[in-house]
């Protein structure tokens, strides 16, 4: 949908249609995108089953685990994101937007916006363009979360570089969760602290889907260790700078 367009879109209540019919003409790499993401989650997301999306965005992802029938808690702060997500979800009842960012315990803080795009804006400061524009938000716990909807079996993280502060914030692990990766040189030991916390807490197996390919890039599910040194050598390697680590809390593989 046109940028430009989908604001008139959202106010006039006539998201969802428009939205159909610019897929089905003019976008149809999201409709193929969607089954990917669909095909990726199905082996661990069943119907009925409950997923947190932290960091939802405009709902992109889980689209996939809303077609899968799962109920969805979809956590964003940001008042543009919560407006789309809210055109392209209502009616859904098991579908839950809360708008409030997820970190180490409840209180208020400031989200740094990005001049280029929604996807940017972080609790962190100097990510990506973000700057000097800022938005109050909540901050809420992922524990907290389970005590109001109950707990998950799947977790989406996309916090861009929160995501430390979210498991820190977590006491009862999904059964898995997956968190976004990053090997640049600058970014890695983020990266490199959540794997260490999940191994010091849980110790649970890991593996890793690069750039949004939505398919397992290793044949088997790693500890701690093997893992680490898995995305430490592929450091370098423009096809692997960024993606998301799953982790999987004991269900069989």
């Amino acid at each position: 949908m046109l940028k430009h367009l989908k604001p008139l879109a959202i106010q006039l209540g006539v998201y969802r249609p428009m939205r159909f019919i610019h897929d089905q003409l003019f976008a149809r790499w999201r409709l193929r995108e969607l089954d990917k993401n669909v095909a990726f989650y199905a082996p661990f997301i069943q119907r009925g089953e409950l997923c947190f999306d932290l960091g939802a965005n405009i709902g992109d992802k889980m689209a996939a685990m809303v077609a899968l029938g799962a109920r969805v808690v979809a956590v964003e702060p940001q008042r543009e994101c919560i407006d789309e997500l809210t055109a392209r979800y209502c009616g859904n009842d098991g579908v839950h937007i809360v708008a409030k960012v997820v970190g180490s315990e409840p209180g208020a803080g400031k989200l740094r916006l990005s001049a280029k795009s929604t996807q940017f804006a972080s609790m962190m400061k100097g990510w990506h363009d973000t700057g000097d524009t800022y938005a109050d938000v909540i901050i809420t716990t992922f524990d907290e979360l389970v005590r109001e909807y109950g707990h998950p079996v799947f977790c989406k993280i996309d916090v861009e570089g929160f995501e430390l502060e979210v498991f820190r914030g977590m006491t009862s692990p999904p059964r898995r969760l997956c968190f976004e990766y990053h090997l640049t040189d600058e970014l890695w030991s983020g990266t490199l602290a959540c794997l260490n916390y999940l191994e010091e807490k849980w110790h649970p197996r890991f593996n890793f889907s690069p750039i949004e390919q939505m398919a397992f890039e290793l044949p088997t599910w790693c500890d701690h260790g093997a893992f680490v040194k898995e995305l430490d050598v592929r450091r370098g390697d423009v096809r692997f700078f960024y993606g998301d680590v799953y982790v999987d809390f004991g269900a069989s593989s």
